[in-house]
């Protein structure tokens, strides 16, 4: 409420509040209706307040007031999570409502891709990251669609494995990442790469995987207006051909010289330097 304050005299002022009178009870359901009880966090948005909590039982309660509010529910951890595709939707809790039941929708994850990441060279590669998207369009607000996706992490070996519902999607698998302290340069040793995939119900898919290994070489340097080198300014490339990703990154160092691993092809390349004893801010 907004109330005028005279501090010159006493005031007194009765601010009501509404009773938390309706039950909103939330189920959460799989794709044969079967209730889900663990692992998930439902919650509730709206009139003010803010109300989550971990299913440990077929259904959760909390006490609202009339009016409208945003309902869903997502993976407690979703590192260990047997379900994608959790619906979201806006909930009317009107006055006379005693319960209000809201069945909230989730895809289990009933199928498995794995295999190996390796290197054009063989290599096993290790800490690489392998990542799955839904490659159709999608609402949450539609129970019919599904956004679902999912990652892992290569082992000593190169394997990995990911569960996710069956459907469409576009993998995303990134190599390892290298950072040389000496020169100041970023890098992977191979390059990206982008596939599609998809996965029946119960399916397990045994996806092995090739990045290229990068033996091309980027090298050049930077200069002032003077044709000075300059040390320290940042060179970056990136490409993206034919479902091969790559970048790189650079530090020139004392005669502005740079050098960088990359594959055959054509890069965007820009550069960047910045004298920070000539910023005036340092002065």
């Amino acid at each position: 409420d907004a109330i005028t304050i005279n501090f010159n005299q006493l005031q007194k002022h009765e601010v009501a509040l509404d009773e938390k009178a309706i039950i909103l009870r939330l189920r959460v359901q799989d794709d044969t209706g079967s209730p889900i009880t663990s692992g998930v966090t439902v919650y509730a948005s709206g009139n003010n307040t803010y109300f989550s909590k971990e299913i440990h039982s077929s259904f959760v309660d909390s006490r609202q007031t009339t009016g409208t509010i945003y309902v869903g529910a997502y993976c407690t951890n979703y590192q260990s999570c047997d379900y994608s595709c959790m619906t979201y939707q806006n909930v009317t809790l009107e006055k006379g409502d005693v319960i209000k039941e809201v069945i909230i929708k989730a895809k289990k994850n009933n199928s498995i891709v794995t295999g190996r990441v390796v290197g054009s060279d063989g290599a096993s590669l290790h800490s690489a990251y392998v990542s799955l998207n839904s490659a159709n369009s999608y609402s949450y607000w539609d129970p019919g669609q599904c956004y679902a996706s999912g990652y892992s992490q290569t082992d000593s070996q190169g394997r990995y494995s990911i569960r996710v519902p069956a459907g469409s999607y576009n993998a995303w698998v990134s190599p390892p990442y290298n950072y040389d302290y000496n020169s100041g340069s970023s890098s992977t040793p191979y390059a990206s790469r982008q596939l599609a995939m998809t996965l029946d119900v119960n399916q397990t898919l045994v996806q092995d995987i090739v990045l290229t290994r990068k033996d091309a070489v980027v090298s050049g340097a930077t200069k002032d207006g003077y044709g000075r080198g300059l040390k320290g300014a940042s060179v970056s490339g990136w490409r993206n051909e034919e479902g091969q990703n790559d970048w790189f990154s650079a530090t020139s160092q004392y005669d502005g010289s740079y050098n960088a691993t990359t594959l055959p092809g054509r890069y965007n390349v820009n550069a960047y330097y910045w004298d920070s004893s000539t910023d005036p801010l340092n002065n």
